[in-house]
């Protein structure tokens, strides 16, 4: 894709969703309608996870199932294959052990007070 085009398609989904910020809910062709931009692109912009289909179905299906999905391109059982059939097929090196260890800690549950403060119940 051109620059041009990018920028054009980039101002497409600023058209786009400050009209929903107003017009919450609105379907594809009405908002095709009122701003001018191409349902393809509005498509294009749930395809990328930009908008969310609340509550309409058929617009978009999973690539790999066919299932009606909300944004994105696959369902969330098929994204949860796909994850664990590249897990098993990647070696597991020491820095994604490492990531993978971060990103439980990142997880965990933790309080609201500063630290030192919690077991001073006196």
């Amino acid at each position: 894709m051109c620059s041009k085009c990018a920028e054009k398609l980039e101002n497409d989904f600023v058209i786009v969703r400050k009209y929903l910020q107003k017009h919450a809910g609105a379907g594809i062709k009405e908002i095709e309608e009122d701003t001018g931009v191409d349902e393809q692109n509005i498509i294009q912009f749930m395809r990328e996870g930009r908008f969310i289909a609340e509550g309409v179905s058929g617009i978009l299906k999973c690539d790999n199932c066919g299932i009606s999905i909300k944004e994105g391109r696959y369902c969330e059982q098929c994204l949860y294959d796909i994850n664990r059939t590249l897990q098993s097929v990647m070696p597991v090196t020491e820095a994604s052990r490492v990531k993978q260890n971060t990103r439980s800690i990142k997880r965990t549950m933790y309080s609201r007070e500063k630290p030192g403060q919690m077991g001073n119940n006196k």
